[in-house]
């Protein structure tokens, strides 16, 4: 990831994921839909490859 430069093409491939702490209950829910808009629209991302092609 320290090679990403702006303007590269990144291709990730991974699985949207949920996060929990076991210790103290804490969570971050991955969204999983498209459509929705601010707090808690994000993707959580497993990576388990990432593709740069450098401009």
């Amino acid at each position: 990831m320290a090679k990403i430069r702006e303007g590269d093409i990144v291709e990730i491939s991974g699985s949207l994921v949920n996060v929990k702490s076991i210790s103290d209950g804490w969570y971050w829910n991955s969204s999983q839909t498209r459509e929705d808009t601010g707090s808690g629209a994000c993707e959580l991302i497993f990576v388990k490859s990432l593709n740069i092609t450098t401009i």
